[in-house]
């Protein structure tokens, strides 16, 4: 049986994603993808892994299917 949390540890919970959590607005322009999936930044060489919803924000934004994205297409 699942049990949830004490209001504690919720409270606990959100302040932790609160500290960790990161949004960034960089424009389009300079932005890419490498070839094992993480976000690059052009100008700066940084690269950063990306969430389940951040890949679903660039296919979305690149208007291409979900599953052609994650090349998961069979012929």
């Amino acid at each position: 049986m699942l049990q949830g949390r004490s209001m504690t540890e919720l409270a606990v919970e959100i302040d932790r994603q609160l500290e960790t959590k990161h949004d960034f607005l960089i424009p389009t322009s300079i932005l890419g993808l490498t070839v094992s999936g993480m976000l690059l930044n052009k100008s700066s060489g940084k690269s950063i892994p990306l969430t389940n919803y951040a890949h679903n924000q660039v296919a979305q934004f690149l208007d291409i299917p979900r599953t052609y994205y994650e090349g998961k297409i069979y012929v």
